[in-house]
């Protein structure tokens, strides 16, 4: 038997096909370690101030995620991602996503505990939405925490599921309501001629 770390009692209960997230949007990239597969999230504030989750990006390989990010700037206006600092494959998008203009929100240290923490808070209080995706679902019923230092961790490795999905709803969110939007940095010999 399996605990998961967000009861699927209260996932079922944030479902929201309607919901759709706007405004500020915060992207999050993540990698199987053997990299044969990415996902993207986002998140964003409904039309009723709740936040909401989605999955809108899952495909084999890593080639194609920052071609990928790139265009949703251009289509949405998403200029921030939160990926994980290190430890991942995905850890490898964050220099070439900067040179692309975006702000790369870091997880790392104590946001390591505290995005699994807040997804799961925010879901057992009712203050999250996604949209019932099957793959997101699926991730978040059976995705795992461990226990890291004083802090729980999503398992990536020994999951029942891939647990991907649920990290980069977790760090989009988290990243949202924790950092402060900011334009993207240009290097001083841009900004100076």
């Amino acid at each position: 038997l399996v605990t998961p770390h967000i009861d699927p009692v209260w996932w079922d209960a944030c479902e929201d096909q309607n919901a759709a997230p706007e405004g500020r949007l915060v992207a999050s990239i993540d990698s199987s370690l053997d990299g044969k597969r990415t996902y993207i999230g986002v998140a964003g504030e409904g039309k009723d101030g709740v936040p909401v989750v989605e999955l809108i990006a899952r495909r084999s390989g890593t080639i194609w995620a920052i071609e990928y990010m790139k265009r949703l700037k251009e289509n949405h206006g998403i200029t921030e991602v939160a990926i994980q600092a290190r430890g991942c494959t995905a850890s490898e998008f964050i220099e070439p996503l900067r040179k692309e203009g975006f702000t790369v929100h870091e997880i790392g240290g104590t946001h390591l505990g505290a995005a699994p923490r807040r997804l799961k808070d925010k879901v057992e209080s009712g203050a999250v939405k996604h949209r019932g995706d099957r793959v997101l679902t699926l991730s978040a019923n059976g995705s795992q925490a461990r226990k890291l230092g004083e802090q729980m961790v999503w398992v990536r490795v020994g999951s029942i599921v891939d647990a991907m999905p649920t990290i980069c709803a977790s760090q989009a969110l988290y990243a949202l309501e924790t950092f402060e939007a900011e334009a993207p940095k240009q290097p001083a010999y841009e900004s100076r001629g």
